[in-house]
């Protein structure tokens, strides 16, 4: 602060509108009393001198803004882009209007800043923690995604109680960087920089805040969280909270759906709610037992800085280098908005329209098993009106066998009846196999004229090694009646997987004692292998007109089996012929359906031209592009009549017990599916040959009277919703 100046300084020295928020403060004070010298601060009701490093102190105790003024200097010059020095290294510290509102945003509240990129967070840390020391000894806490997001903000505060070594009462020795950054200051207060790291670790056994109630600043900060995937972190982070304290949080956003600080934002109050800063959440995730009830949200945008951070100029580069304002890099690093991640395959606003909550029958199942100790936790939802999941059913199971808790996960497969409304529905599916990564099953039912799929069933099953997931895929397989057609990886897993199921125990249904057929219906699909791309509509070739053969006619165009499901899905999108069931994820936004397909993007092109898919959290959509391989299957087993050993091998599939020798293709199941309508595409087998069916009411009298006919789940357990609510 200065010293023994005269009292007129604090008028002259401040710019104009700190001291009119100085002045608004303390209608008492008049500028002209500050001018003149005279007496100007009330006092036991007289009005008395004070000397100027007093009301200073005052104006920056109050006011963050002020503090940086009066204590901080700029770091760097600020070059115009003529080359001119707009602002000098070394002169006192302006806010810009943007970073003001930053700053006193953030009294009074906890605060979400959803910002674009270089738009000064790292200073508005840096001012908020020095400030919090200063005034009220706080005990801050910086959380970093990662060392070198600290080493900048720890840099640019050390710049600045280097040159004022008053700030906080001054540093109490050297700054430590191990193991982790802290300063600490003569005042009492102190700053740590800890990161999230993979769990949180670091932010354990801390206990930050300050001041109380009646310091209105943050003490806990954070910055770039959008990196922050793991939920143990955020847990972490909100106990180190002392009761009182105050959050602060920053980050660009990333895209990421799925991710918690997504769920955060969605869940903030907009101070400005007619600027949009991200789109409207498609789960809503509850807050975490220790996450503070209530934060806003401000969105600042590159734009929102004056020149010479953005001028038309900057603005015509950014539209070259992310691809014009539209893109998603414009909407998340300019923009501060959600936008859709980056390449994203399935982007929100084309995949909205296929999202349903109305799919009554349909059920998430999420299985956590500790195999050693015989043990399971076990959540099931259906979906809730709007989107997201009602809890059916949430247990801790001790389970004696393997096929006790296949049976158990199986009871909660929906009773064919209730979403068929005929004795023979004609399901299909996808499962990519994982025993450090999850399981995931999906299972899909599609509609009379076969277009449009879907979803009934999706197991998320974590922990399970092989003996006990064929168990538990049985017993699925025994509720539907052995009506499944599956489609798994044929990698190691996937491999390992089928062939436990191929093996002895299996070829008879141990719970209904029927012939299951099982090795008929599943089919292992390599990703890698290239194949003819079909139209599913009418099971014919795509042509390649770039390939002609020597006739001058197209080639079939050909693609490995990942990008042939992609593309099966995302015409499937595009045509609205898909009914995605949009779960929340039993509870954990990262889990919901819409936000794993939203969330999965191209990372590039392989050298055979297919597109390269990041694999990050896509065992769900991978799932369901199994499923999309065994439904083009079918078409073209059905559609074509039957597949030859030798097409087989060409198309990278593999029937059966894996002979691929003769012609052994699933016809003895298709036939309970699918057969050709004479017009290269397939009508459900009921259409054709109109099988007779029992009505609604006698299968619900058949259920009420305890005798459940061959279309129920024979481990189905209450809650059973009657009559089908058609897409």
């Amino acid at each position: 602060m200065s010293k023994k100046k005269p009292a007129q300084a604090l008028a002259t020295r401040l710019p104009n509108d700190l001291l009119e928020y100085f002045l608004k403060r303390h209608p008492n004070v008049t500028v002209e009393a500050l001018r003149s010298g005279r007496r100007c601060w009330k006092k036991g009701g007289k009005l008395v001198p004070l000397p100027v490093d007093v009301l200073e102190e005052i104006a920056a105790s109050e006011d963050p803004v002020t503090f940086a003024f009066l204590n901080f200097t700029t770091q760097d010059n600020v070059v115009a882009a003529d080359g001119s020095v707009v602002r000098a290294r070394g002169t006192p510290l302006v806010l810009y209007p943007a970073q003001v509102r930053m700053i006193r945003s953030a009294l009074g509240r906890n605060l979400i800043l959803e910002c674009g990129s270089e738009v000064g967070k790292t200073l508005l840390v840096t001012v908020l923690s020095a400030w919090a020391v200063h005034v009220a000894g706080a005990k801050v806490l910086i959380a970093v995604n990662k060392d070198s997001t600290a080493e900048g903000i720890f840099a640019a505060l050390k710049y600045q109680v280097t040159g004022n070594p008053t700030v906080g009462g001054g540093l109490v020795g050297k700054p430590k960087l191990s193991p982790y950054r802290e300063m600490v200051f003569a005042s009492g207060g102190s700053i740590q920089w800890r990161l999230g790291g993979v769990s949180g670790d670091q932010f354990l056994g801390g206990h930050f805040g300050g001041g109380g109630g009646s310091f209105p600043g943050p003490v806990i900060f954070a910055d770039e969280v959008a990196k922050w995937k793991n939920p143990m972190i955020w847990n972490s982070f909100w106990r180190a909270a002392m009761p009182g304290a105050r959050f602060l949080i920053a980050s660009t956003p990333d895209g990421d759906y799925g991710g918690f600080f997504y769920a955060l934002c969605s869940r903030a109050t907009a101070l400005d709610p007619n600027r949009r800063s991200g789109e409207t959440s498609i789960t809503e995730a509850p807050a975490g037992a220790d996450e503070p009830k209530k934060f806003y949200k401000l969105n600042i945008r590159k734009s929102d800085l004056p020149a010479p951070f953005w001028t038309e100029a900057r603005a015509r580069e950014y539209e070259q280098q992310y691809h014009g304002r539209d893109s998603v890099g414009w909407q998340t690093n300019v923009e501060g908005m959600w936008g859709s991640p980056v390449r994203s395959i399935f982007p929100y606003e084309k995949l909205r329209p296929c999202l349903r909550s109305d799919l009554s029958f349909y059920r998430l199942v999420t299985v956590f098993v500790d195999e050693k100790n015989r043990r399971a936790k076990v959540k099931v939802g259906a979906l809730a009106p709007g989107g997201g999941d009602v809890v059916v059913a949430d247990e801790d199971v001790s389970y004696p066998s393997d096929r006790d808790l296949g049976e158990t996960i199986a009871s909660y497969f929906p009773p064919i009846y209730d979403f068929n409304g005929g004795d023979d529905p004609h399901l299909f599916g996808g499962a990519d196999i994982g025993t450090v990564d999850p399981t995931e099953l999906l299972i899909q039912r599609p509609s009379v004229s076969a277009k449009v799929w879907a979803d009934v069933f999706r197991l998320h099953l974590v922990g399970a090694g092989h003996e006990l997931m064929a168990e538990v895929f049985a017993a699925i397989d025994c509720s539907t009646n052995h009506r499944l057609r599956l489609g798994v990886d044929n990698g190691g897993a996937g491999v390992a997987f089928v062939g436990r199921l191929r093996g002895r125990g299996f070829e008879t249904c141990s719970r209904c004692r029927a012939d299951s057929h099982l090795d008929e219906r599943i089919s292992a699909f390599d990703f890698s292998v290239r194949v003819d791309e079909i139209e599913l509509d009418t099971g014919e070739t795509v042509p390649n007109p770039s390939n002609l053969d020597a006739a001058g006619r197209p080639k079939p165009h050909r693609c490995s089996n990942k990008e042939f499901s992609t593309r099966i899905l995302e015409r499937k999108v595009s045509r609205g012929e898909l009914r995605i069931a949009n779960d929340g994820g039993n509870g954990n936004g990262a889990l919901g359906a819409a936000q794993l397909l939203t969330n999965h993007a191209q990372i590039g092109i392989s050298s055979r031209g297919d597109r390269r898919f990041s694999t990050q959290d896509d065992h769900s959509v991978d799932a369901r592009r199994f499923a999309a391989l065994m439904a083009a299957q079918i078409i073209r087993d059905e559609g074509r009549g039957g597949i030859t050993a030798n097409r087989a091998a060409d198309l990278g599939l593999v029937f059966g017990t894996g002979n691929l020798e003769g012609s052994r293709t699933f016809t003895r199941a298709a036939d309970r599916a699918f057969r050709p309508d004479g017009k290269g595409g397939v009508v459900p087998v009921d259409e054709h040959d109109g099988g007779a069916r029992r009505t609604t009411a006698e299968r619900d009298d058949r259920v009420e009277a305890g005798n459940p006919s061959s279309d129920g789940n024979p481990f189905a357990r209450g809650g059973v919703r009657r009559g089908f609510n058609d897409f």
